[in-house]
């Protein structure tokens, strides 16, 4: 209240000063001197000087306006709070992991135990070591992924809000916790579904083998969605930002690395060394030929040549190139085409029955997804090039429509240019024949004078007066002296008695016209 006081004074004095200025200089700095002598009578010696006042002034609104800033950028502060709704825990998108992984665990925990069964006569009886290994990652991984589940749907306890912070959208703890999970499950599906392993290759171990990977992958989904909550990408809308086909080329590296391994795993273990698998798988893979496995590793290793290559171009590729160059995309298309050709045979040699990845395992499944995403990308990039033709086709039709028009337009040029001309033709030719008419009009009435001057002087016994103009038509036809039966030449008759008619025409219009 005594901040505002005082700028309220200090905008009164300003506006006491402008008042003065506006009125004029030494009326305002009068009033300032009878201010000042009052308040040295009174004993009161704070009021600042004029100038101090005007300085006052401006700071004092310079404060406002920072404030002003302050309170505006706190009120939305608050309203970006406010906007952002406290969604609870059992909300969260991780909650579907966490139960994921708790009854994978349980599950696998429950065939661990029973992995050494001895009637069983279909897979494969596990060692102390293989089984106390698999009990011990399910029931650690069970219990974590309980209490997180618990933790997630607590709404009464005095610990909720502990829980939130711990366990929010943006809270760091939760990062551990997950990372913690997706290394573990790692560690494991690598273990146990190696050859080696409690659930490798033709172990029979479905159940371990299936919940390992499912609690893998529900860790994998966990740490995706943190990466969302947290505002970054996830691990699809990452590989889909990539341009053109380098989403297809990522996977296919992916998928092609992890089969890589998987196949060298399983050379090993079973075409080098046999002595650690059992009677029946020893029988099955020692049937197998070194040549397929070789084949196999040859292709995997080919495979990430090219996918690497093309990842890699694209990482280096500026942003603004929106189109590939010929070069590149023949050899793209030549690359895609020979992995196809190679992983097509693949599969069909390596899966069925007599090949060493027909077992159910890792090696089984990775060639599958392998061979599934080159043929994808394949069929990605012949559709590219589909819709490529397909634009340059509407291109060139586009470019003929506008070619097509502004020759039309040309041609409508032309054309109104010509009935221009053939307009100022016409004015012309109109304006001449109205000249040569009246020409031809002075003609030919000094034609029909000279004739009447004629007529006048032949046959000087004829009067033609105004009241008969109609006889200039007969005396013309008169010419000649009288007529007889068998007078000819100038006569008005001619050998018939017919009167004779003008040599010219023209001379009884223009004599007619004369008249007139």
């Amino acid at each position: 209240m005594k901040e505002s006081s005082s700028d309220h004074s200090n905008r009164s004095r300003s506006g006491t000063i402008g008042d003065g200025e506006e009125d004029g200089l030494d009326e305002t700095v009068g009033g300032d001197n009878v201010n000042d002598t009052f308040r040295t009578a009174a004993g009161d010696d704070t009021g600042p000087p004029k100038a101090d006042a005007v300085t006052t002034t401006n700071g004092g609104n310079e404060n406002d306006e920072e404030a002003n800033k302050d309170e505006s950028g706190e009120a939305e502060g608050e309203e970006e709070k406010q906007e952002e709704p406290k969604r609870p825990l059992y909300k969260s998108p991780r909650m579907k992991g966490y139960l994921t992984i708790a009854f994978a665990s349980i599950i696998q925990f429950r065939d661990a135990l029973d992995s050494d069964y001895p009637i069983n006569t279909l897979a494969v009886s596990a060692s102390p070591r293989q089984r106390a290994y698999a009990t011990t990652v399910s029931i650690a991984s069970a219990s974590i992924a309980c209490a997180l589940v618990l933790i997630h749907l607590d709404r009464y306890s005095p610990l909720q809000g502990f829980w939130y912070r711990c366990f929010s959208a943006k809270s760091t703890f939760e990062w551990y916790v997950i990372g913690f999970l997706l290394l573990w499950w790692s560690v494991a599906t690598v273990i146990q579904t190696g050859v080696r392993g409690i659930a490798g290759d033709g172990k029979g171990q479905f159940n371990v083998y299936y919940s390992t990977w499912v609690c893998m992958w529900a860790s994998f989904y966990c740490m995706d969605k943190k990466f969302i909550d947290h505002g970054w990408l996830g691990f699809r809308s990452f590989i889909s930002s990539w341009p053109f086909r380098a989403p297809g080329w990522i996977s296919i590296f992916i998928s092609c690395f992890f089969t890589l391994c998987w196949y060298v795993d399983l050379f090993l273990n079973t075409a080098q060394d046999r002595s650690k698998l059992s009677e029946a798988l020893n029988v099955f893979y020692s049937a197998i030929s070194e040549s397929q496995y070789q084949t196999s590793l040859i292709l995997a290793a080919f495979t990430l040549i090219p996918s690497a290559v093309f990842v890699f171009v694209e990482i280096f590729r500026e942003t603004t190139i929106r189109e590939k160059s010929n070069l590149e995309t023949i050899l793209e298309g030549f690359s895609l085409f020979l992995l196809a050709v190679g992983w097509i045979p693949a599969v069909i040699i390596t899966t069925t029955p007599g090949g060493f990845a027909s077992l159910v395992g890792n090696s089984y499944f990775f060639t599958w997804v392998t061979a599934a995403l080159v043929l994808e990308t394949s069929l990605w990039f012949v559709h590219d090039c589909r819709a490529s033709i397909h634009s340059k086709m509407q291109e060139k039709e586009r470019e003929y429509k506008r070619h097509q028009e502004q020759v039309l337009q040309n041609t409508r040029r032309i054309v109104e240019r010509q009935h221009d001309l053939d307009d100022a033709a016409s004015a012309a030719a109109a304006s001449h024949s109205n000249m040569f008419s009246s020409t031809l009009m002075d003609s030919g009435s000094g034609a029909a004078r000279s004739i009447r001057r004629r007529l006048y002087t032949e046959d000087s016994e004829t009067t033609v007066d105004a009241a008969s103009t109609k006889s200039l038509p007969r005396l013309i036809l008169g010419r000649g002296g009288s007529g007889g039966s068998g007078g000819g030449g100038d006569g008005s008759t001619n050998s018939g008695g017919r009167p004779r008619l003008p040599s010219n025409g023209s001379e009884y219009f223009d004599a007619q016209e004369d008249i007139n």
